[in-house]
C-alpha cells in the first residue's frame, strides 16, 4: 500500500471523519513512520489547511511537502497531466 503512486480510497458518511482519518495518515506517512515508506513524501490534497495569526486571523499555510489542489480542471487536460507526472518521474517523487 505505501509504494510511489499509489492511490488509497476511503468512504463512509458525511461527518464520519474520512478526512481527519486521511490527514492523520498522510502525516505519519510524511514523518517517516511506517518502515518502508519513502524518504521523500509528496502529497497533493484538496484539504485547504490554515494557520492562526497573531490577530486572531487566518491564512492558507499547507504543511512542506504539501500542494493544495483547489481545481480538477488540470487533470482533465491531458497534456497537462502528461507533463506533471513527467516532473514527478523525473524529480524522483514517483516510480514508472
Amino acid at each position: 500500500m505505501l509504494k510511489p503512486g499509489a492511490v488509497v480510497v476511503s468512504c463512509g458518511a458525511h461527518g464520519s471523519g474520512k478526512t481527519h482519518c486521511a490527514v492523520s495518515f498522510c502525516q505519519a506517512l510524511m514523518e517517516g513512520r511506517f518502515g518502508g515508506a519513502p524518504e521523500h513524501v509528496s502529497l497533493l490534497t484538496n484539504v485547504i489547511f490554515v494557520r492562526r495569526r497573531v490577530d486572531g486571523g487566518f491564512d492558507t499555510a499547507s504543511p512542506p511537502g504539501v500542494r493544495t489542489v483547489t481545481t480538477t480542471a488540470p487533470g482533465l487536460n491531458m497534456d497537462e497531466t502528461k507533463s506533471f507526472m513527467n516532473a514527478l518521474l523525473t524529480r524522483g517523487f514517483m516510480e514508472p
